[in-house]
């Protein structure tokens, strides 16, 4: 059986926030409670058992003004360095700053992590299994992914059921636009499998919308916090 290919997305802040919690005291010095990302990453990934192949692991994490905080920001420099030194993808966006007493934000982190992880999904066969609801039963990055896709394949069943005709000539017509700039040969739905009768696309659009309330149920219903599957 060949080995399980693997990527692990850490949100770093969040991630260091919990094991301040969990391990460290609040008197304690504020270099306790960090991680070393590719580590974990084989931790998770050996959690199922079996061979596996780590082929993604990144950290996702803001980074202070050089102007403001140059401390901060030399040292988040230098624990990046560290991180993709040991084999690890950082990808780092500026903290948001919006006035002068307010601590600044991480602002984007969680947006670019979700478009990784499609990315990822796309490219990797089998993917990572993911994590829904995290130990404190909070809902992940993942789960807004699998409820955005879930979200859609719904609409698009709605649309297929309510007006089958209307989205035939709308998807051929994306289609055909993208072909017709590449200089390709133009489709019709006789050409693709379901598209010639209205009733193939309403019965494609059911088993779409059963497809996605069944996985959305098993996510809310079904799964453990804190547990991959």
């Amino acid at each position: 059986m060949p080995a399980r290919r693997v990527a692990v997305f850490i949100e770093y802040q969040n991630c260091y926030g919990i094991a301040r919690r969990e391990f460290c005291d609040s008197a304690d010095p504020g270099i306790r409670g960090h991680l070393l990302p590719r580590a974990l990453a084989h931790f998770l990934a050996g959690k199922a058992g079996g061979a596996y192949e780590l082929v993604y692991c990144g950290v996702y994490c803001g980074i202070a003004s050089s102007e403001r905080e140059p401390r901060t920001f030399a040292a988040r420099r230098k624990q990046a360095a560290a991180w993709e030194k040991a084999g690890a993808t950082v990808v780092m966006r500026p903290l948001r700053y919006q006035g002068a007493d307010e601590r600044p934000r991480e602002k984007g982190i969680d947006v670019r992590l979700a478009i990784d992880v499609v990315a990822k999904a796309l490219a990797m066969t089998p993917f990572l299994a993911m994590m829904w609801r995290s130990a404190d039963g909070g809902l992940t990055i993942a789960f807004w992914w699998a409820a955005a896709l879930s979200t859609l394949g719904i609409v698009l069943g709605a649309w297929s059921l309510v007006a089958p005709e209307s989205m035939r000539f709308h998807y051929f017509r994306a289609l055909n636009s993208r072909r017709s700039e590449s200089g390709r040969h133009l489709l019709t739905p006789a050409d693709g499998w379901g598209w010639s009768s209205i009733w193939q696309i309403r019965a494609v659009g059911v088993l779409v919308i059963a497809v996605a309330t069944a996985f959305m149920t098993w996510i809310l219903f079904f799964t453990v916090p804190g547990v991959a599957y």
